[in-house]
């Protein structure tokens, strides 16, 4: 004997209310941050920097990929930490970001603690160096 359990519609849809109501959440800390706290904490204001970093907020809200390109100096790791960050404050989700240098990711171990320090939240940070160290579904 089988049972299925089946969502009615209308619990669907307020879960998905729901959700998009914790995005919208997520991206005004995110905006607020760049608009607000980092230049109290004496960070320059970079449109570039706050621009990307609502678009990738809005990719995790609609559960797509984004690809971003920036200049050098944009800001790409504030961009894409910040909203990790706070996703991860709400959700509580594993996070992985894969770099293809080792300084790159000393640079970002420094940027996180940073931006940690300023929105006073400090998940455990795993930093894994080296080739032996990556994802792959054989190994």
């Amino acid at each position: 004997m089988s049972f299925f359990l089946w969502d009615n519609e209308a619990e669907i849809k307020e879960r998905q209310k729901r959700r998009a109501n914790e995005f919208n959440r997520i991206g005004e800390k995110v905006y607020s941050f760049f608009i607000d706290t980092a230049i109290s904490e004496g960070f320059e204001n970079r449109e570039g920097q706050w621009d990307m970093s609502c678009e990738i907020t809005d990719a995790m809200k609609d559960k797509r990929h984004i690809l971003v390109e920036a200049g050098v100096g944009i800001g790409k790791t504030f961009a894409y930490i910040v909203p990790l960050l706070y996703y991860h404050k709400k959700y509580n989700q594993p996070i992985i970001i894969a770099t293809s240098t080792i300084a790159l990711q000393e640079q970002l171990a420094s940027d996180l603690q940073t931006i940690q320090d300023i929105i006073h939240y400090h998940p455990d940070i795993v930093l894994v160096k080296g080739q032996n160290h990556f994802l792959c579904k054989y190994r």
